[in-house]
């Protein structure tokens, strides 16, 4: 049965997923956020996964699409070193992604693992999480209106708010789901003072979420909550009617942004120069067909400006790392996540915020963007 509070386990976890997003405070790869998972899985390793049933272990879905994945990226990496010649591969990179691609595997399984077996309830989870995340990020965000950093670390950079990250996109991609959590919250709250405050807090967040300059950031958000109004506004709608004002939507959306693509364009390559990641993902095509099943394997293999480059797009890594067969995988992964959830309007919201950085950039090694994942299938 699931409990109204957060055991201590849940506490220790919940602060993982707080810590994980701020980067700066890691020691090299290993930060506080990352030793409380490998505690939570080692401490599983002693207990000998015991209490795990086999009927719960089918249970693990985003587990399952990790190890499926790391062992097709492990496949193209053998047809890379057997057939091709280890090309367009560095062995320190392959080793970078494959122990990230790993740690992630058994991050995926912690998290189902405490929902399966330790029965974690997911909304309490999430209330507690948007709490001390907004709070925590109005705090930061309220120092660097006095100074751009807090104890040598950076609170913003290039004009924008990216508390405690090297990459802005480290935080905000986390940022942009606070004001949909908040929406979430405040579908279950039946008090009106807590409706009022999660309202408050959603908009504080939404406004940071501006305040980080990260196009892909506020595009998500925008699109996530613009759903979330329309699916509120039709909820009463005969379905067929409902189908049809969503092609109309979807007929005038796709009018304006054919007419504003180049503003478009522009919000994915933000940082870009001199249309770099234009020709990366052109590059990027034209090597994946030269292993269009298998892959390369894991790493980065974009030659560009004399080194090898990341796709910096989720489907296209997927394709150069593990062929079409990861491609196809990733995509029925990713589309069964939708179905599960078409119903439920704030969860296709989430749904669609989150599709944004999948579309725009790479977030096979985003942890806490899989934290989300586990979270919005299960």
């Amino acid at each position: 049965m699931l409990s109204n509070t957060l055991n201590a386990r849940s506490k220790i976890l919940l602060f993982s997923l707080v810590i994980l997003p701020f980067t700066s405070l890691r020691a090299s790869f290993i930060g506080l956020g990352e030793l409380v998972i490998i505690i939570f899985f080692l401490w599983g390793v002693i207990d000998g996964f015991g209490r795990i049933k086999l009927k719960q272990l089918k249970q693990f879905y985003v587990t399952k699409f990790w190890l499926i994945f790391v062992s097709l990226t492990l496949l193209g990496f053998f047809v890379n070193v057997l057939f091709l010649g280890f090309i367009l591969t560095e062995f320190k990179t392959m080793m970078f992604d494959l122990v990230s691609y790993i740690f992630i595997l058994i991050s995926v399984f912690v998290i189902e693992k405490e929902i399966k077996v330790h029965n974690l309830n997911i909304y309490v989870f999430l209330k507690s999480f948007f709490y001390i995340m907004t709070l925590t990020l109005l705090v930061l965000y309220l120092v660097s209106i006095f100074t751009t950093d807090i104890f040598g670390f950076k609170l913003s950079s290039g004009g924008g708010f990216s508390p405690l990250v090297t990459n802005v996109h480290q935080i905000s991609m986390v940022m942009m789901l606070l004001p949909l959590i908040g929406l979430f919250i405040m579908e279950k709250e039946k008090s009106l003072f807590f409706k009022v405050v999660i309202l408050v807090l959603s908009i504080i967040a939404l406004i940071m979420v501006f305040e980080t300059n990260a196009s892909k950031a506020i595009l998500g958000v925008l699109c996530g909550i613009l759903f979330y109004i329309a699916f509120f506004c039709f909820r009463n709608i005969s379905y067929s009617s409902k189908s049809v004002i969503y092609l109309v939507l979807f007929m005038i959306i796709s009018f304006v942004g054919y007419v504003n693509f180049d503003n478009l364009v522009w919000a994915f390559q933000v940082a870009d120069t001199e249309n770099a990641r234009a020709i990366i993902y052109s590059r990027g095509i034209e090597i994946a067909r030269n292993s269009f099943l298998f892959g390369y394997g894991p790493g980065p293999h974009v030659p560009f400006d004399g080194t090898l480059f990341d796709a910096h797009q989720t489907f296209l890594t997927i394709l150069l790392q593990s062929g079409i067969f990861g491609l196809v995988l990733f995509a029925l992964f990713y589309l069964n996540i939708l179905l599960r959830n078409i119903n439920n309007n704030i969860l296709v919201a989430f749904f669609i915020a989150i599709s944004i950085y999948v579309i725009g950039g790479d977030i096979l090694r985003r942890l806490p963007m899989w934290f989300f994942i586990v979270f919005l299938y299960h």
